[in-house]
C-alpha cells in the first residue's frame, strides 16, 4: 500500500474525515484539523501527503487550532465511497485489507489514542472509537489481531 493510502485510513478511522468534491468526478479531499498544540504533527502530516497535493495549514478562527485540506483527489472519492457508503462513517467490510500498514495504526492511535501508565501498576493504550458501532468495534479487535497481533479489548465507556 502506498504511504499516503496508509496515512489516510488511519486518519479517517481517528479524526481526518472525507469530503466529497463531485460525484461526477468521484472526487475527495481530506480535511485534518488539530489543537496548536499538535502543530507538529499536523505538518508532520501535511508533508507525507504532499503527493496528494495539500492546500496550507490555516488556523481555525475563534479556536486554538490549526487544519488543512488536500486537494480533490479520486483515489480520495474511492475511499470515501468505502468509508461512508451512507454519508456516515463507518469500518466498512474490506477495513482488512486496508488496514494493514503499522503507519496507519499508528495515525490511528495519535489521532484517538492515549496512555494510562501507572508506574509498578499497569501501561494500558487505549483508541477511542465512539463513534462506531460495537460491532464495528468488536470487528477492529480481531483486524487488529490478525493483521498486527495486538491483543485489545473492547470496553463500554461509562460517559
Amino acid at each position: 500500500m502506498e504511504r499516503w493510502k496508509a496515512i489516510v485510513v488511519g486518519s479517517v478511522l481517528g479524526d481526518g474525515n472525507l469530503t466529497p468534491i463531485s460525484k461526477r468526478k468521484g472526487e475527495a479531499m481530506l480535511h485534518v484539523g488539530y489543537h496548536s498544540s499538535a502543530l507538529e504533527y499536523l505538518k508532520w502530516m501535511h508533508r507525507e501527503l504532499e503527493v496528494l497535493g495539500v492546500n496550507p495549514i490555516q488556523p481555525k478562527r475563534g479556536f486554538q487550532q490549526h487544519h488543512f485540506y488536500t486537494k480533490p483527489h479520486r483515489e480520495l472519492g474511492i475511499l470515501r465511497e468505502v468509508f461512508y457508503p451512507q454519508g456516515r462513517k463507518i469500518v466498512p467490510d474490506c477495513i482488512g485489507d486496508l488496514l494493514v500498514d503499522p503507519v496507519s495504526l499508528a495515525v490511528w492511535y495519535m489521532d484517538d489514542g492515549s496512555l494510562d501508565f501507572r508506574e509498578k501498576d499497569h501501561l494500558n493504550a487505549t483508541i477511542s472509537t465512539y463513534s462506531f458501532s460495537r460491532k464495528d468495534c468488536e470487528f477492529l479487535r480481531t483486524v487488529l489481531w490478525f493483521n498486527f497481533g495486538v491483543k485489545a479489548a473492547v470496553h463500554q465507556s461509562s460517559m
